[in-house]
């Protein structure tokens, strides 16, 4: 009899790849095209409502916020805030995303908040 090694994938499973793969052909539809330039419209009706709060032009510069409400609430109550750049998960016509944090106290408890993150590791 083999023996199971239990750190193999099951080969019954779909590829974790082939998954991102269709769950991202299923919500492109609704999705909006990805712009190449500076010049488009942001469609607000495919986020979270009131998430988008301020679109800031500066000569040829583009600034997008995005927060919730609750999200400005603690970032305005934290004494100290955070601030962290990453290049590598931006599409043109952007390069850089900023994303604030703080550290807030709950039951005893330091908890670390990420505020207008695109994606959490």
């Amino acid at each position: 009899m083999d023996e199971i090694n239990n750190d193999d994938p099951v080969p019954s499973l779909s590829a974790p790849s082939n998954l991102v793969r269709a769950a991202n052909r299923l919500r492109q539809n609704p999705r909006p095209q990805d712009s190449i330039d500076l010049d488009f419209n942001l469609s607000e009706d495919v986020l979270p409502v009131d998430f988008f709060r301020k679109g800031i032009t500066s000569g040829n510069d583009c600034y997008l916020l995005f927060a919730s409400q609750i999200q400005l609430n603690q970032l305005a109550t934290a004494k100290t805030w955070y601030l962290d750049g990453t290049f590598k998960i931006v599409r043109q016509p952007f390069t850089q995303l900023i994303t604030a944090h703080a550290f807030l106290k709950h039951d005893g408890n330091t908890k670390q908040l990420a505020f207008c993150s695109d994606k959490i590791r």
